[in-house]
């Protein structure tokens, strides 16, 4: 807010702050007016004073904010405040009563009324609207802010429910906190149930211990690493691939791990299979190139059996 005249606030928010005031009395409309005034400009003022002008003002005029009378011989504050609540609830609404009977003030807030202030102290009025406007301002932002937040993990899970790979999360003492639908299907559980268990409940003890310390040095490390291992699969050993990765914070503590891990176990076989041949081939040339060793030897032999024939027979 920046100030405009003596003692005048604006708020940033508006251009014009729409006030509508339900009131029979012309002249108690114009004193709420005035007090307003004092500390708000620029504003455009309504008054109603029946629930079918109310109504239609709630559609049309669109209020910023509702000053109301508690009682009117056709109408009352408790019931605007109702339909208020049904039609624009982050509307505020501020209830104006010649009573200073406690009982009253209480049950206007329990309904739901944002302030209510009493004819003889109007001068608490503006500063009233103020603050009301404020808090107005910040629930609007916690919902815009609530809103980002649900698209965000909208397009999360959206990802994280459509890639091929198997996605968790556990906590800082290694106990799983989530878990996308392909990993749990695995498991034969729902992500609902995948919470709060450990590695303990899925997989032999040896495989889990592994799984815990590898959580534990990454978690103390604070880096990301790369691990082939072996899983559990549907009741079979297969190999996975998993990244494992430090969750933090915002404020940079390490406060539990992300896995992806994807099956690698044809990968692996290939590997196997490629490593086979090559120790195939490698034998098979370590024989090839032996033999035409001997071959050499042989033949050497053989010259030298012949040469001394020769040298036999001239002698």
């Amino acid at each position: 807010m920046g100030e405009t005249g003596k003692g005048r606030m604006r708020i940033n928010s508006y251009k014009e702050l729409r006030v509508l005031i339900i009131e029979d009395v012309p002249s108690d409309a114009e004193l709420n007016e005035r007090a307003i005034q004092e500390v708000l400009t620029p504003c455009v003022f309504k008054r109603v004073e029946n629930e079918e002008d109310f109504l239609r003002a709630l559609d049309e005029f669109k209020p910023d904010i509702i000053i109301s009378d508690y009682k009117m011989p056709g109408f009352d504050g408790m019931t605007a405040l109702k339909l208020t609540l049904e039609k624009t609830p982050l509307t505020p609404f501020i209830i104006v009563t010649g009573s200073v009977n406690e009982d009253t003030a209480v049950d206007c807030m329990k309904a739901g009324a944002t302030d209510y202030v009493v004819k003889e102290h109007l001068k608490r009025l503006g500063p009233a609207v103020v603050r009301a406007l404020e808090e107005k301002k910040i629930c609007m932002e916690r919902l815009r802010a609530e809103e980002a937040l649900k698209q965000s993990e909208g397009k999360y899970r959206t990802l994280v429910e459509n890639i091929p790979q198997k996605i968790f999360t556990k906590d800082r003492r290694s106990v799983y906190v989530s878990c996308n639908e392909l990993l749990a299907r695995d498991l034969g559980i729902t992500p609902e149930e995948f919470a709060g268990k450990t590695d303990y409940d899925f997989f032999p003890k040896g495989l889990a211990d592994k799984y815990r310390s590898d959580d534990m040095r990454i978690m103390e490390s604070g880096e990301t690493e790369g691990i082939e291992e072996q899983y559990i699969q549907s009741g079979e050993k297969v190999w996975v691939y998993t990244i494992k990765t430090p969750l933090r914070d915002k404020d940079g503590n390490t406060v539990g791990i992300l896995g992806i891990f994807s099956d690698i176990t044809e990968r692996k076989k290939m590997e196997g299979e490629l490593k086979k041949r090559i120790k195939e081939l490698e034998d098979f040339y370590d024989m090839s190139v032996s033999r035409e060793l001997k071959m050499i030897e042989l033949k050497k032999e053989i010259e030298g059996l012949k040469e001394a024939l020769e040298k036999f027979k001239k002698g």
